[in-house]
């Protein structure tokens, strides 16, 4: 089968994550390629050992960037288009018209609330009428997009939660910590939605007691100018021996492993890859109540809170503060149950392939 994937780029976000996890996965047995369109790569080793094939269509005029992937997708001649995110998904949609021979899979990852605020947006889910199938990889996100477009039949709505190599992603290599705080990672980059000021707002409510006992570590791409005014909160709130920040890694895993728990504080998401990666991992985590974190966190493994809420957010972490290492253990091994039930990369290949074959 010829699988043509379209996204913005191969960053280190999320959507990227996931797709090169499937791409991975598919190309032994599949002639599957990525276009991208942004030349942005991160995940190199990754495309490099499993000999995944990128396409680049790079223009700066959006007009001109349309009709190019437009041409290339129809000169490929796929068996199936996989787009993931809004922009993708608009260009694979286009791309199709006025006739297509391939199937068609839009994959709409972010839950935005203000899907229904924005003209563009509506448009675009209204479009999405246009696929075989529209994929997303939380309840809540298929609802929202649902919302908008009631026209858009449930049978061509799929729910198809993120895959993790779990024997890559495992408990048993957690390094045990001499550390006597308390690490909090948090892996997102410095975007308004992911909240850091709220954070910030909530870690100054902790009493002095807790704050001794608290390090927060956030791995994320820094160029952002709301990055360096939150940046300046923390400097003026004395927080700076609380907080920690540095720059996107491959060895995201492996940082994860000397963390006490993983947090996730954004006002809205797809499902959080971090918060998935820590589960899989054994780790206790503490998250918004967004998307379908409902459904992955409780009180055995973990803790919920409310974005908007800086008392919320710092009630959830003076909890954690004061749970003890072996009950956070505990919650760990909770949080990695989970994820073998809901998150095996085997479940969403499958799952995926369903959609190709069908």
């Amino acid at each position: 089968m010829k699988i043509l994937c379209v996204i913005d780029s191969l960053g280190s976000g999320g959507a990227q994550r996931q797709m090169i996890e499937l791409a991975s996965s598919l190309n032994h047995e599949h002639e599957i390629s990525i276009l991208i369109y942004h030349d942005i790569i991160f995940y190199q080793d990754v495309i490099f050992k499993h000999k995944i094939k990128v396409i680049k269509e790079v223009y700066r005029n959006p007009l001109v960037r349309i009709l190019k992937i437009r041409e290339r997708i129809r000169r490929e001649n796929p068996d199936v288009v996989l787009s993931f995110l809004d922009t993708s998904n608009l260009i694979a949609i286009l791309s199709g018209l006025p006739t297509r021979k391939w199937k068609l899979i839009v994959a709409d990852r972010n839950a935005k609330p203000q899907i229904n605020k924005s003209l563009m947006l509506i448009a675009l889910k209204y479009l999405y009428g246009l696929a075989d199938y529209v994929v997303a990889n939380s309840k809540a996100n298929i609802g929202m997009v649902r919302k908008v477009n009631p026209f858009l039949r449930e049978r061509k709505c799929k729910v198809i939660y993120n895959g993790y190599n779990l024997s890559y992603w495992i408990p048993e290599k957690t390094k045990e910590t001499l550390n006597p705080k308390y690490r909090l990672l948090i892996a997102a980059r410095h975007k308004a939605h992911k909240n850091l000021n709220g954070l910030i707002s909530a870690v100054s409510l902790l009493e002095f007691s807790d704050l001794q006992k608290l390090e927060i570590h956030w791995y994320g791409r820094q160029q952002n100018t709301s990055f360096e005014k939150a940046k300046e909160n923390i400097r003026k709130s004395n927080l700076e021996n609380i907080f920690h920040f540095f720059e996107s890694t491959e060895s995201i895993k492996e940082k994860m492993l000397e963390a006490d728990a993983i947090g996730l504080f954004s006002f809205y998401e797809g499902l959080s890859n971090s918060l998935c990666e820590g589960m899989a991992l054994g780790k206790p985590v503490i998250s918004t109540d967004v998307s379908d974190a409902k459904y992955f966190v409780t009180k055995e493994n973990g803790f919920i809170c409310e974005a908007h809420d800086p008392k919320s957010i710092a009630n959830a972490i003076k909890e954690f503060l004061n749970t003890d290492r072996a009950i956070l253990k505990r919650m760990g091994l909770k949080s990695r149950e989970i994820a073998e039930l809901h998150l095996n990369k085997e479940i969403m290949v499958k799952e995926y392939l369903n959609l190709f074959k069908n």
